[in-house]
């Protein structure tokens, strides 16, 4: 674990706000894509620090569950008519990866998150 000193903590808190703009500016438009490395006026290690510190998991991990979370919605709103579909959007590349990764934080398969919506 690593400590923020009473100095960082305004970079810190500047840094998540960057990342927090960026990942809502992504979820809102997912076409232009979003890696850590692209957040403005930070540091990678900066994020990396503070993400830890503050919110106990790593920025990648962050943009991940928003990901995810987008993904849901996508899906439950019928936003997109198939898992094949939304992954497009998304960018996600391995499906298998991202099937259990959603599973696990949404207890259900994507394709089940679809056929409840329609429901």
């Amino acid at each position: 674990m690593f400590f923020i000193g009473s100095q960082d903590i305004c970079g810190a808190k500047s840094s998540l706000n960057a990342l927090e703009t960026s990942i809502e500016t992504w979820v809102n438009d997912p076409d232009r894509g979003l890696r850590v490395t692209d957040i403005e006026g930070t540091s990678q290690r900066m994020l990396e620090i503070a993400s830890h510190e503050i919110y106990g998991i790593t920025p990648h991990r962050w943009i991940k569950l928003a990901q995810l979370n987008a993904v849901y919605r996508d899906l439950f709103n019928k936003r997109c008519s198939s898992v094949t579909e939304v992954c497009e959007k998304w960018s996600i590349g391995h499906t298998g990866r991202f099937a259990k990764d959603y599973r696990a934080l949404f207890g259900e398969t994507p394709r089940e998150t679809l056929k409840i919506s329609g429901a």
